[in-house]
């Protein structure tokens, strides 16, 4: 009975916790530059960088990172374990959160010849936050899909890449509300209601195969159809 009462009392601290980290408001920005992309020659190699001019994101501790990142990761209505299509509906849900907690995120697109664990993509998104490392700013990617912690933008660039000599890819760093790679040649300066329907559509259809391992051809000519 004891133990059984110490689990609930542990569980409600947590709900708390997450609670109350959702309810403080961050209000901490940095003008994100190319002094942030200040990567290994590694990972520069073959790495094309484009930032959105005037773009500012939040600045947090690292201790504030991870706890971001673990209330993120315990929102169990998002699908990071299906991984072939729908980062960006995972995205784009990510930074919704984030603004409730009058976070300023950005969105790192990598587009390119993508492999991670055997899926192919042509490119990938995950939300950035800046965090404050003495008197460094370093961006960090928010992407349970892919790590199971927060890490910098580089180590993710980096994995995503997989140390690749050959082939070209391209980072586009962007205001929270651009949703697809080619929507920055566009722009966007709020979210669009198309965007937001997507995104609840793609994260239901996502949740409901997250388990499957293979799916019929149609069922992922759906999934990506709801996602563009």
């Amino acid at each position: 009975m004891k133990k059984l009462l110490m689990l609930l009392l542990f569980t409600f601290s947590l709900a708390s916790s997450a609670s109350s980290l959702e309810d403080k408001c961050f209000d901490s920005q940095e003008e994100f530059n190319s002094s942030h992309l200040n990567f290994s020659k590694r990972t520069n190699y073959g790495l094309g960088k484009n930032i959105e001019e005037g773009l500012e994101v939040s600045t947090i501790s690292i201790e504030e990172a991870h706890q971001i990142f673990n209330l993120l990761k315990s929102k169990k209505y998002i699908p990071y374990d299906y991984k072939k299509v729908g980062c960006e509906a995972r995205a784009h849900e990510m930074v919704k959160i984030m603004d409730r907690m009058c976070l300023t995120s950005a969105k790192a697109f990598l587009v390119g010849d993508i492999s991670y664990k055997g899926i192919r993509w042509n490119h990938h998104v995950a939300p950035i936050l800046n965090v404050k490392d003495e008197d460094k700013i370093i961006p960090y990617i928010f992407d349970p899909s892919v790590s199971d912690t927060v890490t910098t933008l580089e180590e993710w660039t980096e994995k995503l890449k997989r140390g690749k000599l050959l082939g070209y890819y391209k980072l586009n760093i962007t205001n929270q509300y651009i949703y697809m790679p080619e929507d920055t040649e566009i722009g966007r300066e709020k979210y669009k209601l198309k965007d937001t329907i997507k995104t609840k559509l793609g994260l239901g259809l996502f949740k409901t195969y997250e388990t499957v391992d293979e799916l019929p051809e149609d069922i992922i000519h759906l999934l990506k159809k709801v996602i563009k």
